[in-house]
């Protein structure tokens, strides 16, 4: 498509200086020129072209009498020239355009010398018609420019929602992988802690197991001292009645 463009640019950098160039003639004349060129009364052959050219663009009668009437406003006939559309003439009109321009007598340098308003209006009708062989050249190459920056724009489009799609995709799996990681943590925190209470239940079943034995001693001397509990109060007693007894003795 670079490609293209450069053509077609380069094709118009062709053309645009001359219809620039014909326009710059244009901005030469003035009022009083148009008004002396449509004074004469028996006008120049080469100068009879020259407006009938313009009445053809115009879409009048291609004779010196129309070409007056263009010229009763001067300045609105020298403006309507410079706002021409020259990127929609008829092709119908551009063929019969070709028998002015084409006419050796249709030469700026003679017609010059007959009316310096019919020979920047010369120059203006031979750039209409250069540029408009240049766009005939253009245009196909415009019109298949812009179908291909359409379909490369539909292309665009369908590549930033693809891309747009896989950012959502990339975003999901990494809020998964985040989520992974922080469950992994979590699996690693819970083999910890169970590791640790399995050591914690070896340890205590042990202890278990090595009180079991103390567990058959205490049930004896439990037995020992229920019945030591059933004979305390008599215990007591004879205890008292010992201390009684041998308290009034002295050693002698």
């Amino acid at each position: 498509m670079s490609a293209v463009k450069a053509d077609c640019q380069a094709e118009l950098d062709k053309a645009m200086p001359i219809y620039k160039s014909a326009l710059s003639a244009l901005d030469t004349l003035n009022k009083a020129d148009i008004t002396e060129m449509k004074a004469y009364a028996n006008p120049a052959e080469e100068i009879v072209l020259v407006v009938s050219a313009v009445c053809l663009l115009r879409g009048k009668k291609e004779n010196w009498d129309e070409a007056k009437k263009l010229m009763n406003n001067p300045n609105d006939f020298i403006n309507e020239l410079k706002a021409f559309d020259k990127d929609n003439v008829k092709e119908s009109l551009l063929k019969k355009l070709k028998k002015y321009t084409q006419n050796p007598q249709f030469d700026p340098i003679t017609i010059a010398r007959k009316s310096k308003a019919a020979e920047s209006i010369c120059l203006w009708a031979r750039a209409i018609d250069g540029y408009t062989e240049v766009m005939k050249v253009i245009k196909p190459k415009q019109a298949s420019l812009a179908k291909s920056e359409g379909e490369l724009k539909v292309a665009q489009d369908e590549l930033r929602e693809k891309q747009a799609s896989l950012q959502k995709v990339k975003d999901l799996i990494h809020m998964l992988q985040t989520n992974y990681n922080k469950s992994q943590r979590t699996l690693e925190d819970l083999n910890s802690q169970k590791k640790k209470i399995e050591v914690q239940l070896i340890r205590a079943e042990k202890l278990v197991v090595g009180l079991a034995d103390e567990a058959t001693r205490w049930t004896e001397t439990v037995k020992v001292l229920e019945v030591d509990l059933i004979n305390l109060v008599g215990n007591i007693i004879l205890a008292a009645g010992y201390i009684s007894y041998v308290a009034p003795f002295t050693s002698k």
